[in-house]
């Protein structure tokens, strides 16, 4: 089914990200020293390779549903977070700084109202979280986030986009009695 979809793509239903990746994207208020997952895609749209699977993380902060790392088309220089304003606590950006995760880690202020209410942005440079983070890129960051109804996590590290998506449904299991040869079976 995702060969229908993407270009060279790879399905392994018991496969998983990788720990690495979870705990590099910096979008988990604690290290993530276990976690189960399955149904690992990497594939590629355009240009742009893209990896996911479902996971469960079971440390301090518990999270299930769908991480994406997708290798984005720009080098990045530091490194941006984007968190749901209802997610953040007040420790988040001391937390990334004494654990140096980030350097001189920020609370950056957008212009657009309706993302400032929905999401918090931490960032080690001002400059360079307002060139990745483009008026039509936070409105496309404000849709995904409507279209799922859920938390919805990004960041930007090194030359990858990370997306975490909190769900708790099982998103790559097949209904029964519908067609699995349409688009209509990825929608929610």
């Amino acid at each position: 089914m995702v060969d229908y979809f993407y270009n060279d793509a790879v399905y392994i239903p018991n496969q998983r990200i990788s720990r690495v990746l979870l705990n590099k994207s910096l979008l988990f208020h604690y290290h993530v020293y276990r976690h189960t997952g399955e149904d690992y895609i990497s594939c590629h749209i355009g240009n742009t390779a893209i990896y996911m699977s479902e996971i469960l993380t079971d440390a301090s902060e518990f999270f299930r549903g769908v991480f994406i790392a997708a290798l984005f088309n720009k080098n990045f220089k530091t490194k941006t977070i984007v968190l749901p304003r209802k997610r953040n606590s007040v420790f988040r950006k001391l937390k990334l700084n004494v654990y140096g995760d980030m350097t001189e880690a920020t609370y950056i202020e957008l212009e657009n109202p309706t993302f400032k209410k929905e999401f918090v942005v931490i960032a080690e440079s001002q400059i360079e979280s307002r060139y990745v983070l483009t008026p039509a890129l936070m409105q496309r960051m404000l849709t995904y986030k409507e279209k799922f109804g859920e938390s919805v996590s990004f960041s930007f590290v090194d030359n990858y986009m990370y997306v975490a998506i909190e769900s708790k449904i099982n998103l790559f299991e097949p209904h029964v009695f519908k067609p699995i040869n349409t688009k209509r079976v990825f929608k929610r």
